[in-house]
Parts: structure tokens; C-alpha cells; sequence
């Protein structure tokens, strides 16, 4: 779950993106492409009123 004006920094060398924009789309393309697709929660960093969520597990 992320805020409505969530920005994300997730792919190195691009500008960063709305999450919510684009984000049903992106969800199609690995459910497509991965027989089972589950979010898992390994790591959160906090630094002030960011975060960092590491997920993974495609």
C-alpha cells in the first residue's frame, strides 16, 4: 500500500514514478510472465518520513 502521491525511485538511471500511475498495467505484465506471483515483505527501512520497502519473491 502506498500513498496516493507515492513516488517511486525503483529502476537505476530512470526518473521516478507515480505509483499508482501505470501500476495495473505493470501488475498484467508479471502476471503474464510469472506462474505465481506473490509480494513478500523482506526488508523496511526507515530514514525520517520516508521508507524503503524491499520486496520480492517473482
Amino acid at each position: 500500500m502506498a500513498a496516493l502521491d507515492a513516488i517511486s525511485f525503483d529502476r537505476v538511471g530512470e526518473p521516478p514514478s507515480k505509483v499508482h500511475e501505470g501500476f495495473q498495467d505493470f501488475i498484467g505484465l508479471l502476471q503474464a510472465s510469472y506462474k505465481t506471483l506473490e509480494a513478500k515483505t523482506e526488508h523496511i527501512f526507515i530514514a525520517g518520513n520516508e521508507y524503503m520497502l524491499l520486496s520480492g519473491k517473482w
